[in-house]
């Protein structure tokens, strides 16, 4: 009996270990989409040109 609610206690004691895990890491992984749209931003054929245009 003892040896069975040691065993809850340590399956409770993991989920709430990997809850606040994720909680911690969600931020960070929800950044990295969001900065790479930042710094890769889509340029069409014609916004190319006005560019390439206004620099030269």
């Amino acid at each position: 009996d003892k040896q069975e609610r040691e065993e809850e206690e340590r399956k409770m004691r993991i989920q709430l270990y990997v809850f606040i895990s994720r909680c911690i890491a969600y931020p960070f992984n929800a950044k990295q989409p969001t900065d790479l749209s930042k710094k890769y931003p889509k340029v069409t054929k014609q916004q190319l040109e006005t560019l390439i245009s206004r620099f030269q």
